[in-house]
């Protein structure tokens, strides 16, 4: 991933309201990733963690799609 992933990364801080009760107040905070353009039109990839694994989506010429998952091994 790099130190360069840190630039593509987003986060976002909302407070939600309850349509019967708008004093509750719920904050949620949601981590946004963009797509990082290696080759304009040709290649782009995103890396993230989730529950413990490395996930890589990669996109190559908007035709072929792949996501890989590393996982730790036990």
């Amino acid at each position: 991933m790099g130190s360069r992933v840190y630039d593509k990364l987003r986060v976002l801080e909302m407070v939600l309201r309850q349509v019967d009760d708008p004093e509750q107040k719920t904050p949620v905070r949601q981590v946004v990733l963009l797509w990082s353009e290696i080759q304009e039109g040709n290649y782009r990839y995103m890396c993230f963690i989730k529950d413990d694994s490395l996930i890589v989506k990669i996109v190559i010429h908007e035709f072929l799609y792949a996501t890989v998952i590393f996982t730790p091994s036990e």
